[in-house]
Order: structure tokens, then C-alpha cells, then sequence
């Protein structure tokens, strides 16, 4: 979400590589840019409105960036819709506390004294930067034709937004908040920046650039690496033992329990398979282990990443005696109860390790849970780049 005096198309110089690896959203705020509403009225409200409007077309939650002015606006829908949250990135932007307002942040800051480069309408419900200042304040550090587009497309700013108080509760300040500082800004000062990091007291981390107002258009690479670590942090918490919530149906009359062991560099999972759904009857249990990588963000699924999960060892153990379910499950010469090694010869179902020796998955930590890739239907398997999932299976918990 851009700020005062900006739009959409502020973004630009980093949008189109963040769409590579993931599906972002850029919203233009009402009254701002090619938006052809009078800007008079225009407030807090229409700007939060706009982005609920846009996050709610979303599938699952999002990671939403707010640059200056927006970060009143990402505080409200955040406190708003919380569910659809998974983190808040605020961008050299305003960070409040319940009641507080741009302006009254601002001025609190200055103890008052007027802002000398500001010019309002003649009823103060518009202001603008004067023209000869408008590149020393936004962006000192800008190519010279970045300044002269910011001056020439510079649309005067609707003072109600910057007035209106947000209200804010313990569902705002629940959700992770990441906070990019921009040190030689003379928009959002540096020290106005700390200043409200501190007063928040909920920020997680704080990453620094040496630059002005506009960190993703002067250095953006560094901003992108910043935005990539910041989505990436919660994967590391997938260091654990795993299992599945509840007892899964296989959607075929079967049941299953999946559980999982990762540690920085390898995996080990168990599958097992039973015929009633309070698990008291297993037909087999399936062991894979190897070592993982984990990859770019998904471009399908907003908030997980690729991952590649290989196969060192493949295992199968028979858990029951049944004649005729031995035989469906083509699981003749197989001893119950001793785990017998599939890597090399694959056995049934069980594809071999050379046949299938990895297998291209997705993964999501939300709200203390991982979610893996949605498991394709029976015959199909995820040994290629091309049969990675696209939505999210079932949660799984941590256990000790």
C-alpha cells in the first residue's frame, strides 16, 4: 500500500520482480494517482476499505507492506480482519497507537512548528509539498528523473486521511509486525521512525537502509532481500517433531497419520495407513527419509514456499495379518511388523528411489501449524517441478 502524495505505481521498481516468486497485490488508495475521486472528504476509512477489499479476494492470508502515510492504514485493517494477517511490514511508515493520527504523530514529533514546505487549499482539506522542495523531502538520494516524476506528478493530498484516529486493540497488537528504517529520510525522520518502533513495543525486528523516503526505488535489491527474509523467517520453525492434528481421511474409506522429523538439513516421515477412522487398524506404515531445501516464495499460494523434500532411504512396514488385504495391497513376501527397505527396488505402490527420488512440495507455518502440499489423488505422485501442489494440505502440530 503506498503513502501520502504517491501511488500504485510507486511500487513499480519492485513489483514486478516480487510477482516472480509470489502473487502480490498493489492497491491504489482512493484519490490518489489515476483515481479520479475528488479528493476532498477522502479519509482513513476509504483508505482501509480499499484494502479490505483487495485482501478479501485473496485465498488465505497475506503479508501486507505498508510505505509512509499507509502504515495507519495497514494498523486499521489489520485490527479489522486479523484472520487474513499473517504479518505487517511497515516501510519508513507511520507505526500508531490507538487514538493517534499522521498529523498528530507528526506534530507531537515537531512540538508543534509549523511545516514550512506544506501548502493547503484555501478550506485546509488539500495540501501539497511545494514544488521546489518535493525531491529534497521524498527522495534526495532519486535519480534526477525520478525527481522530476515525482514533481510532476505530484497530486495534492487529502488532509482528512492524515487526521483521522485509528482504534486499535489486543487484535492488532497480536499480529507480527516487521518494521524497514530508513535512516537519511527527511519525510519520516529516522528518529521519528525509533521513536515509535519503541512506543509500539510489539515490533519483531527492524532492518536499516542508508537511505531517504523511498528505499525500494534507490536500493531494490537490498529492499527485496529485506521482504524476502521477513517471508521467509517463520519457515524456520518447521525445526520439530510434526503430526497430523487429527486423524485424516484419504477420501477412499481410509484413514491416514502423518508425522514428521526435521531437523536444519534433513526430514524423516512416517505415513500410516488404516482401515477405521480411530486409527486401531493399520495396514502399513511408509518411512522416507533425506535431507530438504527450501526455495523462492509460491506464486500459487500466498505465504508458503517451494520446497524439495529427496529421498535417501525408502521404507515399508506391514501392519496387518489380513490375507485379502495383503494381497489388494500387493504386499506379498512382506513380514508383519519388520520394516523392510524399498529404496533401490520401489515395492507395490512404492515407487524406487531412482523412479521417484524427491518430491516437490509446499510449506506454511500459520498460526503455530505446518502445512505441507495437498497430497494428488491416488496415482499420481509430486516427483517433478510440474506436479507441485497448488493448495495446502491439512495442518499438522508440533509435539515434544
Amino acid at each position: 500500500v503506498h503513502g501520502a502524495w504517491a501511488d500504485e505505481s510507486a511500487w513499480g521498481f519492485v513489483r514486478n520482480q516480487l510477482a516472480v516468486n509470489t502473487n502480490v497485490v498493489v492497491v491504489n488508495l482512493p484519490a490518489h494517482g489515476a483515481d479520479n475521486t475528488y479528493g476532498v472528504g477522502v479519509g482513513l476509512n476509504d483508505y482501509v476499505k480499499t484494502v479490505t477489499d483487495a485482501i478479501n479476494k485473496v485465498n488465505g492470508k497475506v503479508i501486507l507492506v505498508g510505505h509512509s502515510m499507509a502504515g495507519v492504514v495497514i494498523s486499521q485493517v489489520a485490527e479489522n480482519i486479523p484472520a487474513k494477517i499473517e504479518k505487517l511490514i511497515y516501510v519508513s511508515a507511520y507505526l500508531p497507537k490507538t487514538g493517534e493520527n499522521v498529523s498528530g504523530i507528526t506534530n507531537k514529533f515537531l512540538n508543534n512548528k509549523p511545516i514550512e514546505v506544506f501548502e493547503f487549499n484555501k478550506d485546509y482539506t488539500l495540501v501539497s509539498i511545494k514544488k521546489e522542495a518535493i525531491a529534497t523531502v521524498v527522495c534526495a538520494d532519486c535519480p534526477q528523473y525520478m525527481k522530476d516524476v515525482l514533481v510532476k506528478y505530484h497530486r495534492a493530498e487529502p488532509t482528512k486521511g492524515l487526521n483521522d484516529n485509528v482504534i486499535l486493540t489486543s487484535k492488532f497488537a497480536g499480529i507480527s509486525k516487521y518494521y524497514i528504517s530508513t535512516k537519511n529520510d527527511y519525510a519520516v525522520p529516522y528518529a521519528l521512525q525509533q521513536q515509535m518502533i519503541k512506543d509500539n513495543g510489539t515490533v519483531k525486528k527492524v532492518f536499516e537502509m542508508n537511505t531517504s523516503h523511498l528505499p525500494f526505488v534507490v536500493q531494490p535489491e537490498e529492499f527485496l532481500k529485506i521482504l524476502s527474509s521477513i517471508n521467509n523467517e517463520n519457515n524456520k520453525n518447521i525445526i520439530g517433531k510434526w503430526k497430523s492434528e487429527t486423524i485424516e481421511s484419504n477420501g477412499n474409506g481410509t484413514f491416514g497419520v502423518r508425522e514428521f522429523l526435521i531437523t536444519e538439513a534433513n526430514w524423516e516421515v512416517k505415513f500410516t495407513l488404516f482401515l477405521d477412522k480411530e486409527a486401531t487398524m493399520p495396514v502399513f506404515t511408509f518411512r522416507g527419509t533425506g535431507n530438504y531445501s527450501l526455495g523462492e516464495n509460491s506464486s500459487t499460494v500466498v505465504g508458503a514456499t517451494n520446497a524439495i523434500f529427496n529421498f535417501d532411504h525408502k521404507f515399508l512396514t506391514l501392519k496387518t495379518n489380513n490375507a485379502d488385504l495383503i494381497k489388494n495391497f500387493g504386499f506379498m513376501g512382506l513380514e508383519i511388523n519388520k520394516e523392510k527397505e524399498v529404496t533401490e527396488s520401489g515395492f507395490s505402490f512404492i515407487e524406487s528411489k531412482s523412479a521417484c527420488g524427491q518430491e516437490f512440495d509446499l510449506v506454511s507455518i500459520q498460526n503455530e501449524k505446518l502445512y505441507l502440499g495437498s497430497r494428488p489423488e491416488q496415482g499420481k505422485n509430486m516427483c517433478t517441478k510440474e506436479n507441485r501442489p497448488v493448495t495446502l494440505g491439512l495442518p499438522l502440530i508440533k509435539v515434544k
